[in-house]
């Protein structure tokens, strides 16, 4: 699981009830983040893929981080898969753009911690 502290704070990933991981917002602030799902949008479209194309490709994707995600909490620790930080950023891009549209609810995909929460939770572990 990614875990870092960004200097905006940073934003906590959840699917289907699953937490998935957390990004910083710093370099990359939410907008970009937005930015990006609205261009994975716009260029399947513009590929000539349906709506109803993106949604399955985005949920396939989400489904698969979800999966290993899940199945890496079971496992020891030297037989974990190792997910990569542009197969993270996908995902959020997917996650995002599902929310754009509206498949899933802003509620249940996301949360952003302030960098005062982040610090404060620091100080308290």
């Amino acid at each position: 699981m990614y875990k870092s502290y960004g200097k905006d704070g940073q934003i906590a990933i959840f699917y289907r009830d699953t937490h998935i991981a957390n990004f910083p917002l710093g370099v990359m602030k939410m907008y970009d983040y937005e930015q990006n799902a609205n261009k994975l949008i716009l260029d399947g479209m513009r590929d000539g893929m349906k709506v109803k194309d993106i949604i399955y490709a985005c949920k396939l994707f989400c489904e698969s981080i979800r999966y290993i995600t899940c199945d890496n909490l079971r496992r020891k620790k030297y037989k974990r898969k190792e997910i990569k930080l542009d197969d993270y950023r996908t995902f959020i891009c997917s996650l995002l753009a599902l929310v754009k549209l509206k498949i899933i609810d802003e509620d249940d995909a996301y949360i952003i911690f302030s960098r005062k929460a982040v610090l404060k939770k620091l100080r308290l572990t």
